[in-house]
Order: C-alpha cells, then sequence, then structure tokens
C-alpha cells in the first residue's frame, strides 16, 4: 500500500515540475505572438516620430516607411502600437507625394495584443505613413512620458525622432541623444 502512495506522490511532484516549466513557454509563445503572426514587413526606411503635444496631454506618434524594393503591393502593413491608442489616419503615399486614404483606411484593423496592439493595412504603394495619439501625460505642467518602442518590420534604416513641443521648457530625452537638429534641419 505504501509503494502506491509513493508512487502517486512522485507521479503528482513530476506532473508538477512538468507544468511549471511549460508556464513559461506559454507565456513567451503569447508574447511572441504579437510579432510572429504574420511574416515581417520588410522595409528600406521606417521613421518614427513621437511629437508630445503642448496644449494636450498626449502624443502623436507617426510612422512613416518605405517598403523594400522587392516587395509587391499592395502589401500588408504590420504596425506594433502602444496599448490603447487611436489610430487617427493610415495612408499610403502615391509617386507624386500625395497621400492616399481610402484603401489603407478601409482595411485598417486595430488587434489587442500581450504588450502592444497590432495595427494592419493594405497599402497600395512602396510608401506609408500612420498616424496615431496615446498615452495621456498628465494634467501638471511638468509631464513625463516613458516611450517603449518595438517594432514587427524589418527595416535597413530605423529612424527616431521625438520632437520638442514649440513651447516645452526644460525638455530632456534620457538616455540623451547626440543627434539633434532645430526646424533647419
Amino acid at each position: 500500500m505504501r509503494k502506491i502512495s509513493r508512487l502517486k506522490q512522485l507521479t503528482i511532484f513530476i506532473s508538477t515540475i512538468i507544468i511549471i516549466l511549460l508556464v513559461p513557454v506559454t507565456a513567451l509563445a503569447q508574447s511572441a505572438n504579437e510579432t510572429s503572426t504574420v511574416p515581417p514587413t520588410k522595409l528600406s526606411l521606417l521613421k518614427v516620430s513621437f511629437w508630445p503635444e503642448y496644449d494636450r496631454q498626449s502624443v502623436l506618434g507617426i510612422y512613416k516607411g518605405e517598403l523594400k524594393n522587392s516587395a509587391s503591393v499592395p502589401a500588408t502593413v504590420k504596425i506594433l502600437i502602444p496599448k490603447g491608442a487611436k489610430v487617427s489616419s493610415t495612408a499610403a503615399i502615391d509617386p507624386d507625394g500625395k497621400f492616399q486614404y481610402d484603401r489603407a483606411w478601409a482595411t485598417h484593423k486595430v488587434t489587442p495584443g500581450t504588450d502592444y496592439d497590432i495595427l494592419t493595412y493594405e497599402t497600395i504603394y512602396p510608401r506609408f505613413q500612420t498616424e496615431l495619439y496615446y498615452q495621456q501625460l498628465g494634467t501638471d505642467k511638468q509631464r513625463n512620458l516613458n516611450l517603449t518602442f518595438k517594432t514587427s518590420m524589418v527595416s535597413d534604416n530605423l529612424q527616431v525622432e521625438i520632437q520638442k513641443p514649440l513651447r516645452a521648457t526644460d525638455f530632456k530625452i534620457t538616455p540623451s541623444t547626440s543627434n539633434t537638429a532645430d526646424n533647419e534641419g
């Protein structure tokens, strides 16, 4: 009788160990789901701009990209965006530099993710742009914004821009950057 009891205890112990080992793998798979559900879009350029608003408690995020020459259009753009962000526009940019909103907006979809939401839409030209507003900065005069940026797209050239609001004082970026520009470039 005692042998069965020990066998049962051993089985429960081993089962518990297996479950404990599998839980992190499951969590990792759910987190990876944000970047693995659609193959990465390959870009020659991705420029991500963050423009904190001076007169509102939000940040304008602009994602501007260009598909690699080998990519065929129409193509699906997949962008990881901050949770709860409100998409204000999705556009394809034609060869004349004009924004074409109709198809991009009609096909846009935001899917909730674990750490980020996932915006997908179709572009009919190699160049595209998305604009969104997110993250309340608070109502105090002193505002702090913690940005964490993640991309699901592979880009040959990634540019990140953080714009100082027009009337802001004591504006700091941490870690500091060595590359700055004024309105003259």
